[in-house]
Formats: C-alpha cells, sequence, structure tokens
C-alpha cells in the first residue's frame, strides 16, 4: 500500500507506539508490533524511544533488542 500521508510512515508507526504504550499493560503488546513496524520501515533514532511514555515497556526483552537495533542503526547511518 503506497503512503498516502505526509509523515514518514516510520515515525507514523512510532506515534503509533507510543499511543498504545500510554495504555500500559494493555497496550504493550500493540505498542511492540507497531517499534517493530517502524523498524522493518527504517526507524534510526532511538532517541525517540527515551521518553517517558516508553518507561513501562524498557525492562522488556523484545523492546531492548528493539531499542539495540534502532541504535545499532544510528551509529551506522542508514536506513534498510
Amino acid at each position: 500500500m503506497p503512503w498516502m500521508g505526509r509523515e514518514n510512515p516510520r515515525h507514523l508507526s512510532r506515534q503509533i507506539a507510543a499511543t498504545q504504550a500510554r495504555k500500559g499493560k494493555a497496550g504493550q503488546k500493540k505498542a511492540l508490533e507497531a517499534l517493530h513496524t517502524a523498524v522493518d520501515r527504517g526507524f534510526s533514532d532511538p532517541t525517540q524511544l527515551d521518553e517517558k511514555t516508553f518507561d513501562d515497556l524498557r525492562q522488556d526483552e523484545e523492546f531492548q533488542r528493539i531499542l539495540a537495533q534502532v541504535t545499532d542503526r544510528s551509529r551506522a547511518g542508514k536506513s534498510p
């Protein structure tokens, strides 16, 4: 599906993840799914995952893997 909006889809997926993360435990699974989508679309700004919104996810192993992948991508200065 072609992207029709003005916003970059990788950042939109990160925003969806933040919205889901604000729901606490109830939104955790969807937040992680949205973060995976953001990474798949080239998300590469780990500072955006430092938001307080993601505090409840920080101890989650999957979140830590996502953060490591985004950090590595940022250091390499590339998107997929």
